[in-house]
């Protein structure tokens, strides 16, 4: 039996590699009718759904190819924002509506913070209770990709539906970061 995600959390989701890698990527899957799931973004910021969809669309134009636009139409119309402190409870509670209200319960979490931010997002989904934490964790150093499983510039790893116990949860968020990948992928210009 394969089990599909039926939403993205996008932790980061007003941060440049959102705008410049992330939104684009997104935009692709959606031109090839792929992505099928809202788009749930989470940020420290004291946007909303309509400044999310307007970041999207910019970032998506600004990347250039070209632009359909009932493409980016059905891509903004997928997006989503909860808007809040990464250390609040009362973030991940309104996550936890959010994603109710979208009918997701197996959200793929991706994590476009910075490393450090990890175990403060890990225990703020174990402590939301079941159904937020766990699910498919994915980070990529090179997000211009969708990272697939044993891509070197990916990772994915399946949680256990119990998720992290709190004193486990530092070592557990490392185990997601270390699995980007053993090596670094540089990519210029």
């Amino acid at each position: 039996m394969v089990v599909r995600a039926d939403a993205l959390v996008l932790f980061g989701a007003t941060g440049d590699l959102a705008r410049k890698k992330l939104f684009p990527a997104l935009y692709r899957l959606a031109a090839a009718k792929r992505l099928g799931v809202p788009v749930v973004g989470v940020a420290f910021s004291d946007w909303d759904d309509a400044g999310l969809r307007a970041c999207a669309t910019g970032a998506v134009e600004a990347a250039g190819g070209g632009v359909d636009g009932p493409v980016l139409g059905e891509l903004a119309g997928r997006l989503a924002m909860v808007s809040g402190d990464y250390r609040d409870p009362g973030t991940f509670a309104a996550l936890a509506r959010r994603l109710s209200r979208v009918g997701a319960a197996r959200p793929v979490y991706y994590l476009a913070i910075p490393p450090g931010l990890f175990p403060v997002v890990v225990q703020g989904l174990a402590r939301a209770g079941p159904g937020q934490a766990p699910g498919w964790w994915w980070r990529s150093r090179s997000a211009g990709t969708w990272p697939q499983p044993g891509n070197s510039t990916g990772c994915c790893t399946r949680c256990s539906r119990s998720g992290p116990s709190s004193a486990s949860t530092t070592t557990w968020a490392r185990r997601v970061q270390w699995l980007r990948g053993p090596r670094v992928v540089t990519r210029h210009g």
